[in-house]
Parts: C-alpha cells; sequence; structure tokens
C-alpha cells in the first residue's frame, strides 16, 4: 500500500541570551550567540554539514544548551542519520521536556528508521499536546497502517479530513485503507475527492479503477485504467488491469 507522508521542514530553535549574562560554559555568550546565527544560516543554505560543526563547538563548552541540542539533532536529520537525530532528541528532552515539535521531528525519525512502536508513542503524545495537527494526524495513521492496525488509522485519516476537507493526502490515505480492507464504494470516493482536486493524480485515478472494476463496475474501471496510461504510457499495471476489465466487461454484455 502507497500511502503519502508529510515531512515538514525543519525548524530551528533560536538561541536567545540576556545581555547580563556574559558566560556560558567556558564560552562568552555573543559568541555562542554568533555560532547559532551562523548555524541557522548554514542550515537555511543546505550547508548541513558546516551547520553541524558549529553545534558541535557550542556544545563543547555547553552540555546542556537545550537549543544546541535540539538543532543538532535536526541537522542530523536533514543529513539523514536518523539515529544520531534521535539521540540527540533523547538529551533535548532531558533538558526540556514542554517543546511540542521535538515529539513530532523525533517521531519522524523513528519512522524513516522504520521503528514503528516508537514512532506510534511520540505521535500520539505530539497529538495529545496539539490535538488538531493534520499532518501529526496523517502520520501516525500511516504508521499504524504499518502496524495493521488498520481501523485506528482510518479514524486518524477521518478525523484529519474533519478537520480540513482540503487536507488531500488524508482522503488518499484514507481510501487506500478503504480498498485494503474491501470497503471499495467508500475507497472510490475517496479517491474522487483526491482527483478532483487533482485531475493528474495518477496513483489516486488507478486505485479508484482498481476500486471501481472490485465492485463490478468494469466500464468505469477501464476508463480509470485508460486514463492511468494516458499519464503514463510505461504503466504496465494499468495495461494489464486494462485488459482484465475489457474481459470482465465483455463477459456481463453477453450475459
Amino acid at each position: 500500500m502507497l500511502l503519502c507522508m508529510r515531512y515538514p521542514k525543519s525548524r530551528l530553535i533560536r538561541f536567545m541570551f540576556a545581555a547580563a549574562i556574559l558566560f556560558l560554559a567556558g564560552m562568552p555568550g555573543f559568541a555562542v550567540a554568533e555560532l547559532f546565527d551562523e548555524a541557522a544560516e548554514l542550515f537555511s543554505g543546505g550547508d548541513f554539514e558546516a551547520a553541524l560543526e558549529r553545534y558541535d563547538l557550542i556544545l563543547e563548552d555547553n552540555p546542556d544548551l537545550f537549543e544546541a541540542w535540539y538543532n543538532r539533532a535536526l541537522t542530523h536529520f536533514e543529513l539523514g542519520d536518523y539515529q544520531r537525530a534521535i539521540d540527540d532528541f533523547d538529551r533535548a528532552e532531558e533538558l526540556k521536556t514542554e517543546v511540542e515539535e521535538l515529539f513530532f521531528q523525533r517521531a519522524t525519525a523513528y519512522l524513516r528508521l522504520e521503528r514503528y512502536d516508537l514512532a506510534l508513542i511520540d505521535f500520539s503524545e505530539y497529538i495529545e499536546r496539539v490535538p488538531d495537527d493534520l499532518q501529526a494526524l496523517n502520520n501516525r495513521g500511516v504508521v499504524l497502517v504499518r502496524m495493521g492496525d488498520l481501523q485506528r488509522a482510518e479514524n486518524d485519516f477521518s478525523r484529519a479530513i474533519d478537520l480540513n476537507s482540503d487536507f488531500i493526502e488524508a482522503w488518499y490515505n484514507r481510501g487506500n485503507v478503504r480498498l485494503d480492507t474491501g470497503s471499495y464504494e467508500a475507497a472510490a470516493n475517496d479517491f474522487t475527492a483526491v482527483i478532483e482536486a487533482d485531475p493528474d493524480r495518477l496513483d489516486a485515478v488507478f486505485n479508484r479503477g482498481n476500486a471501481r472494476y472490485a465492485l463490478g463496475e468494469f466500464r468505469l474501471a477501464m476508463q480509470d485504467f485508460y486514463r492511468s496510461i494516458e499519464l503514463n504510457e510505461g504503466f504496465t499495471e494499468a495495461y494489464y488491469n486494462l485488459g482484465l476489465a475489457y474481459i470482465r466487461y465483455a463477459d456481463s454484455i453477453r450475459e
């Protein structure tokens, strides 16, 4: 089952220091601030390795600075080093537990590593704190699908849709779950909602064809498979399914 995830752009936490506090551990406060500014600029420019070097320097003298651990975790994440990102998020959580975004970001890192049980814990913690976050609901739904809990996954996708009916990824994901569980008419309706928003959405057109085929609506299924081929002439599965739908449609006419 191909599902849609949302990975929001990592947002660094800005470092602020009081003018009265001139030193943080062994490094002057203004020097730490300068390193934070440099790291943020490098991060924004995509030079994550250089940004990482700045955070390493900060943490050498300031091992209890939450902002540095959190931002370094995001930098590791952008570099694809998800385990190191998790390790830094863990340390950041030890220093400060009230930053909701930490749980979302760490859950996403767990998801990338396919550690679904831990991703579920962190997404659930985040949603408890920010209950109306569409991306978190969608992503937790994806985790639940990976864990085989399709009913709870459908509930999360439905909740996201209830909060914002324009959130197309949730319609698509719920359609996939319903297709997988045999709720073919509901699945077709979900894929139709996606196609109305994006008529050239190949995966939604193809999957609606599969739902319609399962419903015995062979002529409509053929239309979707034809449209899939128009969108991608090399889509071999669409040719195959079109052939099957044509045979079943012809049989239904003869009957």
